[in-house]
């Protein structure tokens, strides 16, 4: 009875100044929506990069023969898959594999040469689904429809050499087994790069490059992508396991092993927002505490009176502590609330960015806000957090006056 009478006390104790309380709740409103806005871009940020590595580089895992770092570019490396192993992945309903030989070529057309390119071998129909939306092809053949003898070069790349589909390119690359070797192919298609560095990029149907390599059979890895991303440990350590025992030459890895550079990008945007969520916190917290001094204040006779009929410091201080838990709980609540309204509003339309390196680092002109909704409640029980901090500056203030210590 007594602390619902004292809640009841703290809300009227707000309701008097209500153009401060409206000030301050303005603030948490902005915060709390702020909070779950920044964490819905994190986590849209996150999942378009974590999407590019996963389709076009490495994968949820990667199965790829243990290679001596000495043996880099040595035939040995690239291994004819087990076919143990490939029974094992098919018999698997909760995962697909694509094959994959990689290499580092020199390009030529036309007259003109580029030494630095990496030529990706694939099953162009198998790859298709998750490549096509994320490298789309401008101009010629289709990743899926593309010829055994074709392959696919980005738009910078056919532009410096000055050539379009239909026209022929030349491969080059070394071997330490059989030294330099060459193969035509014929451009099939011109696809849009969804990063920087994809500019390097050039695909080709798999039996091509095994060919071109003097390889038949041989891959470099195999990609795995898996029907439910959230079981990625449990089938590693199931493809670890099956490893060990059958085939102690190949090794797994996961995208977490394999993809630092876009970890990296992530874990550094993940920090700058914590920056600016401290930011917007700490002068949400103010607001709480220089509102609540002035409260204790401007009733102190109304305080003397309370200590006067009984009530202990305890009490006291509970009310002033109960004050800025009602601000952070009835603003917080409105500002989480309509974080959330907007991120997911913005979920189905995508914002448009105007930044180019963050475009290529999306692979789109669109940053699609994720809410999870860890980050609603993480968002809420932050400002109650601040609510409860934010009252230790007027009770430290308050120790001058005898009745709330």
């Amino acid at each position: 009875m007594k602390g619902w009478l004292f809640f009841k006390l703290a809300a009227q104790n707000l309701l008097r100044f209500r153009r401060r309380t409206l000030l301050v709740g303005v603030t948490l409103i902005l915060c709390g929506g702020v909070l779950v806005f920044n964490d819905s871009l994190g986590n849209g940020i996150e999942a378009q990069l974590l999407r590019n590595l996963v389709f076009l580089q490495t994968g949820h895992l990667t199965l790829s023969p243990s290679a001596d770092p000495a043996a880099a570019g040595d035939p040995g490396r690239w291994q004819r898959p087990p076919p143990a192993l490939l029974d094992f992945l098919r018999h698997r309903r909760d995962l697909a594999f694509h094959p994959r030989l990689e290499t580092a070529v020199m390009v030529q057309a036309r007259g003109e040469t580029i030494t630095r390119a990496f030529l990706i071998g694939l099953d162009p129909v198998r790859e298709s689904g998750s490549l096509s939306p994320l490298l789309p092809v401008r101009t010629g053949t289709p990743l899926q429809a593309l010829k055994p003898g074709a392959l696919l070069l980005s738009e910078e790349y056919a532009r410096r050499l000055k050539i379009r589909p239909g026209d022929p390119v030349t491969l080059t690359v070394h071997t330490s087994a059989q030294g330099l070797r060459m193969m035509d192919f014929e451009l099939g298609g011109i696809f849009r790069k969804a990063a920087p560095w994809q500019e390097f990029f050039i695909f080709a149907p798999l039996p091509a490059v095994q060919e071109l390599l003097a390889v038949p059979d041989r891959i470099g890895s195999l990609r795995i992508i898996l029907t439910e991303p959230q079981a990625l440990d449990r089938i590693q350590r199931e493809l670890t396991t099956f490893l060990k025992r059958q085939h102690p030459a190949w090794e797994v890895k996961n995208f977490r092993e394999t993809g630092g550079f876009s970890l990296g990008i992530v874990q550094a945007n993940r920090f700058s927002i914590v920056l600016m969520d401290a930011l917007l916190l700490s002068v949400a917290g103010l607001g709480i505490s220089l509102l609540i001094l002035l409260s204790i204040q401007l009733r102190l006779p109304e305080l003397r009176i309370l200590s006067l009929l009984g009530t202990s410091p305890g009490w006291l201080r509970t009310l002033i502590v109960l004050e800025a838990l009602l601000l952070g709980l009835t603003f917080g609540t409105a500002g989480v609330l309509l974080g959330t309204a907007i991120a997911q509003f913005l979920h189905h339309g995508g914002i448009t960015v105007s930044s180019l390196p963050l475009t290529y680092l999306l692979g789109s002109n669109l940053l699609i806000p994720v809410v999870r909704w860890s980050g609603p409640l993480k968002a809420l029980g932050l400002i109650l957090g601040l609510g409860l901090v934010s009252a230790i500056l007027p009770l430290w203030q308050s120790r001058r006056y005898g009745f709330l210590i």
